[in-house]
Protein backbone atom coordinates (compact mmCIF):
# COMPACT_ATOMS: atom_id res chain seq x y z
CA UNK A 1 0.00 0.00 0.00
CA UNK A 2 1.19 3.10 -0.85
CA UNK A 3 1.21 6.21 1.54
CA UNK A 4 -0.62 9.38 1.26
CA UNK A 5 0.89 12.16 -1.07
CA UNK A 6 1.20 15.07 1.73
CA UNK A 7 1.12 17.60 -0.10
CA UNK A 8 -2.20 17.47 -1.98
CA UNK A 9 -3.47 16.39 1.51
CA UNK A 10 -2.30 20.23 2.09
CA UNK A 11 -3.89 23.05 0.35
CA UNK A 12 -2.06 26.49 0.43
CA UNK A 13 -4.66 28.53 -1.16
CA UNK A 14 -7.09 30.71 1.25
CA UNK A 15 -10.35 29.97 1.87
CA UNK A 16 -13.24 32.10 2.82
CA UNK A 17 -11.96 31.49 6.39
CA UNK A 18 -8.49 33.28 6.06
CA UNK A 19 -10.28 36.33 4.63
CA UNK A 20 -12.83 36.71 7.63
CA UNK A 21 -10.26 36.18 9.95
CA UNK A 22 -7.22 38.33 8.92
CA UNK A 23 -8.94 41.44 10.34
CA UNK A 24 -10.30 39.77 13.33
CA UNK A 25 -6.35 38.93 13.29
CA UNK A 26 -5.23 42.12 12.87
CA UNK A 27 -7.83 43.62 16.05
CA UNK A 28 -5.81 41.08 17.89
CA UNK A 29 -2.41 42.43 16.80
CA UNK A 30 -3.81 45.51 17.43
CA UNK A 31 -5.09 45.07 21.03
CA UNK A 32 -1.22 43.95 21.89
CA UNK A 33 0.02 46.79 20.56
CA UNK A 34 -2.11 49.25 22.68
CA UNK A 35 -1.58 47.34 25.97
CA UNK A 36 2.07 47.72 25.55
CA UNK A 37 1.81 51.07 24.39
CA UNK A 38 -0.56 51.84 27.11
CA UNK A 39 2.01 50.05 29.50
CA UNK A 40 5.15 51.54 28.02
CA UNK A 41 3.09 55.34 28.74
CA UNK A 42 2.26 54.46 32.20
CA UNK A 43 5.64 53.33 33.30
CA UNK A 44 7.76 56.82 31.17
CA UNK A 45 5.02 58.82 30.69
CA UNK A 46 2.47 58.58 33.78
CA UNK A 47 1.17 62.06 33.05
CA UNK A 48 0.22 61.85 29.96
CA UNK A 49 -2.58 60.01 28.29
CA UNK A 50 -4.42 59.76 25.21
CA UNK A 51 -6.77 63.12 26.12
CA UNK A 52 -3.75 65.07 27.09
CA UNK A 53 -1.24 64.41 23.98
CA UNK A 54 -2.14 64.75 20.65
CA UNK A 55 0.81 62.52 19.93
CA UNK A 56 0.11 59.76 22.03
CA UNK A 57 -3.53 59.89 20.76
CA UNK A 58 -1.96 59.05 17.13
CA UNK A 59 0.23 56.45 18.58
CA UNK A 60 -2.87 54.76 19.75
CA UNK A 61 -5.40 55.79 16.87
CA UNK A 62 -3.27 56.08 13.97
CA UNK A 63 -2.06 52.31 14.03
CA UNK A 64 -5.16 50.52 13.62
CA UNK A 65 -5.66 50.58 10.00
CA UNK A 66 -2.13 48.94 9.38
CA UNK A 67 -3.12 46.04 11.92
CA UNK A 68 -5.91 45.21 10.33
CA UNK A 69 -3.96 45.20 6.69
CA UNK A 70 -1.29 43.10 7.93
CA UNK A 71 -3.54 40.50 9.42
CA UNK A 72 -5.67 40.52 5.67
CA UNK A 73 -2.22 40.20 4.10
CA UNK A 74 -0.92 37.59 6.67
CA UNK A 75 -4.00 35.33 6.62
CA UNK A 76 -5.25 35.92 3.08
CA UNK A 77 -2.84 37.93 0.66
CA UNK A 78 0.40 36.30 1.20
CA UNK A 79 -0.83 32.44 0.02
CA UNK A 80 -2.67 34.10 -2.85
CA UNK A 81 0.89 35.28 -3.93
CA UNK A 82 0.65 37.28 -7.34
CA UNK A 83 -0.86 40.51 -7.97
CA UNK A 84 -3.16 40.53 -5.10
CA UNK A 85 -0.19 40.39 -2.53
CA UNK A 86 1.81 43.05 -4.20
CA UNK A 87 -1.38 45.57 -3.86
CA UNK A 88 -1.66 44.56 -0.20
CA UNK A 89 2.01 45.00 0.74
CA UNK A 90 1.61 48.77 -1.37
CA UNK A 91 -1.46 48.91 0.85
CA UNK A 92 0.74 48.24 3.93
CA UNK A 93 3.42 50.72 2.98
CA UNK A 94 0.81 53.30 2.45
CA UNK A 95 -0.52 52.61 6.02
CA UNK A 96 3.05 52.93 7.43
CA UNK A 97 4.23 56.23 5.43
CA UNK A 98 0.80 58.05 6.30
CA UNK A 99 0.68 57.40 9.62
CA UNK A 100 4.57 58.42 9.61
CA UNK A 101 3.99 61.57 7.69
CA UNK A 102 1.01 62.27 9.98
CA UNK A 103 2.96 61.72 13.19
CA UNK A 104 6.08 64.23 12.30
CA UNK A 105 3.18 66.95 11.14
CA UNK A 106 0.72 67.05 14.52
CA UNK A 107 4.75 66.93 16.00
CA UNK A 108 5.18 70.62 14.13
CA UNK A 109 1.81 71.91 14.75
CA UNK A 110 1.99 70.61 18.59
CA UNK A 111 2.35 74.54 19.64
CA UNK A 112 -0.63 74.72 18.80
CA UNK A 113 -3.14 74.38 21.56
CA UNK A 114 -6.51 74.59 19.44
CA UNK A 115 -6.07 71.51 17.15
CA UNK A 116 -8.83 69.34 17.91
CA UNK A 117 -8.15 65.47 18.27
CA UNK A 118 -11.20 64.33 15.84
CA UNK A 119 -9.26 66.59 13.43
CA UNK A 120 -5.97 64.95 14.35
CA UNK A 121 -7.37 61.33 13.91
CA UNK A 122 -9.23 62.15 10.42
CA UNK A 123 -6.19 63.85 8.88
CA UNK A 124 -4.05 61.12 9.28
CA UNK A 125 -6.54 58.74 8.42
CA UNK A 126 -6.96 61.54 4.96
CA UNK A 127 -3.51 61.35 4.48
CA UNK A 128 -2.98 57.01 4.67
CA UNK A 129 -6.02 56.54 2.13
CA UNK A 130 -4.33 59.60 -0.07
CA UNK A 131 -1.00 57.68 0.07
CA UNK A 132 -2.08 54.06 -1.08
CA UNK A 133 -4.70 55.46 -3.92
CA UNK A 134 -1.03 57.53 -4.81
CA UNK A 135 0.72 54.17 -5.13
CA UNK A 136 -2.02 52.28 -6.66
CA UNK A 137 -2.16 55.06 -9.17
CA UNK A 138 1.91 54.39 -9.66
CA UNK A 139 1.21 50.84 -9.70
CA UNK A 140 -1.26 50.88 -12.77
CA UNK A 141 0.93 53.12 -14.62
CA UNK A 142 4.07 50.82 -14.09
CA UNK A 143 6.34 53.52 -12.06
CA UNK A 144 7.23 51.93 -8.88
CA UNK A 145 10.14 50.49 -11.40
CA UNK A 146 12.61 53.39 -12.40
CA UNK A 147 13.04 51.65 -15.60
CA UNK A 148 9.88 51.25 -16.49
CA UNK A 149 8.81 55.42 -15.97
CA UNK A 150 12.18 56.41 -18.05
CA UNK A 151 14.03 57.16 -14.65
CA UNK A 152 18.02 56.15 -15.46
CA UNK A 153 20.82 56.68 -12.71
CA UNK A 154 23.47 57.60 -13.85
CA UNK A 155 27.14 57.45 -11.91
Amino acid sequence: MSEPDIKSDINMEPDKTDRIMGPVFGLLLCIIWLAVVIFIEGMFFPGQNMANNLLISWINIGLIPFFVSLGVYLLYYRKLGGVEAARSLIALKGVLFGFAIWFVVIWLFLMESGISYMLVDAGGFLIIIALILIFEWKVKRGCLNPEACGITFKD
